[in-house]
């Protein structure tokens, strides 16, 4: 969130918790390499935002269909860009 006075402005970037649901198709280019994409939607406190998510992960196979990984890549919205480097653990199913 962004507060501006007469003088300044003030990013307040602990305002609020920001919520994000977005269903992404999974490409395994090779072994334990993924590609993905998806649209999606964060929900704020203030404004909602319709997101596409695209990223790389390197993936691990950890036990029967599970898998942990870590993943990069960059999310577009109308308002503003953004990347993320994140860790994630899925099931195949």
């Amino acid at each position: 969130m962004v507060q501006c006075g007469a003088d300044e402005c003030r990013h307040d970037h602990t305002a609020g918790v920001r919520l994000r649901r977005r269903p992404v198709g999974i490409y395994e280019a090779v072994h334990g390499l993924e590609l993905y994409a998806g649209p999606g939607v964060e929900l704020e406190k203030h404004e909602n935002f319709f997101v596409i998510k695209l990223g790389l992960e390197y993936a691990f196979a950890i036990a029967n269909d599970w898998k942990t990984g870590v993943a990069f890549g960059p999310g577009f919205t109308k308002e503003f860009n953004t990347w993320a480097l994140g860790i994630s653990v899925a099931r195949r199913f």
